[in-house]
């Protein structure tokens, strides 16, 4: 799913080696079935890869991560235009949940 939102394929193998890529498929799959615009999805994906990628550099997995880490004003957010071709996050709040949701199996 993610080949449909991420067109370059460097910006598809950084999603995908963030370590959780796989969820992230099933994250856009989901979004895309309840309707979510393109730019939503591709948002979400480029969120919850941002995070995966702090996480790793605190030497967390995704996994264990908490509210607490969600909300973590040590989470430093992206640079404007960090994401390549992807768009930032769109701002939905059930976003988060689906991933925690997806991350949590």
């Amino acid at each position: 799913m993610i080949d449909r939102y991420f067109p370059c394929q460097r910006v598809r193998e950084r999603i995908r080696s963030c370590g959780c890529g796989e969820l992230l498929d099933e994250f856009a799959e989901r979004l895309h079935r309840r309707g979510y615009a393109s730019a939503t999805i591709r948002g979400g994906v480029w969120a919850v890869e941002h995070f995966a990628t702090w996480l790793n550099g605190q030497k967390l997995k995704l996994h264990d991560a908490t509210k607490d880490h969600v909300r973590s004003p040590r989470v430093p957010l992206p640079a404007a235009g960090a994401g390549g071709d992807v768009s930032g996050p769109a701002g939905d709040q059930s976003l988060g949940e689906d991933a925690s949701r997806s991350a949590s199996r």
